[in-house]
C-alpha cells in the first residue's frame, strides 16, 4: 500500500517522492489518444480509503497480451525500474492472491494491484521488450 511508510525521518521524504512521481504518469498518460486513456481508466478501482489502483491481469489485456508469463516479464523489469527510482516496489506492485474459476473448480492465482506509477513502468518498459 503506497501510503505506508517506515521509520521517523523517511516518511516525510517518502511522501515527497511519490507525490513528485504521481504526476509524471500524469503527464505520460495524457498523451494517450482518447480511446487508449478511456481503456485505461475503464480497468480502474478505487479503495474504501480513496486510493487507486489497477489489477496487472486487466491491464495485460489492455496492452493486448495474450499469454500472463509474457506479461509478468514486463511487470519483473518495471519492478526492478521502480526499486531503481528509489520506491519500494512492494508499495506500487502490491501482490494479492485472486480466486478464478477453472473448470468445474476455482483456483487462486497470482495478481498484483497496481498504482499509477507501476502502471507508468509497465508502459515504459514494456515498449522496452
Amino acid at each position: 500500500m503506497q501510503g505506508t511508510v517506515h521509520g521517523g525521518g523517511g516518511v516525510s521524504q517518502k511522501i515527497r517522492l511519490c507525490s513528485i512521481n504521481a504526476t509524471l504518469p500524469t503527464i505520460v498518460m495524457s498523451r494517450l489518444n482518447a480511446t487508449e486513456y478511456k481503456r485505461f481508466e475503464d480497468i480502474k478501482h478505487i479503495r474504501d480509503d480513496g486510493s487507486e489502483y489497477w489489477f496487472a491481469r486487466e491491464l495485460a489485456i489492455v496492452l493486448d497480451y495474450t499469454q500472463w508469463r509474457n506479461f509478468t516479464k514486463v511487470i519483473d523489469k518495471a519492478m526492478i525500474a521502480c526499486n531503481n527510482s528509489g520506491h519500494d516496489a512492494i508499495y506500487d506492485f502490491v501482490e494479492v492472491s485472486k480466486i478464478v474459476d477453472a473448470g468445474a473448480t476455482s483456483k487462486p492465482v497470482k495478481e498484483y494491484e497496481l498504482s499509477r506509477y507501476a502502471c507508468y513502468l509497465i508502459g515504459v518498459t514494456q515498449k522496452s521488450t
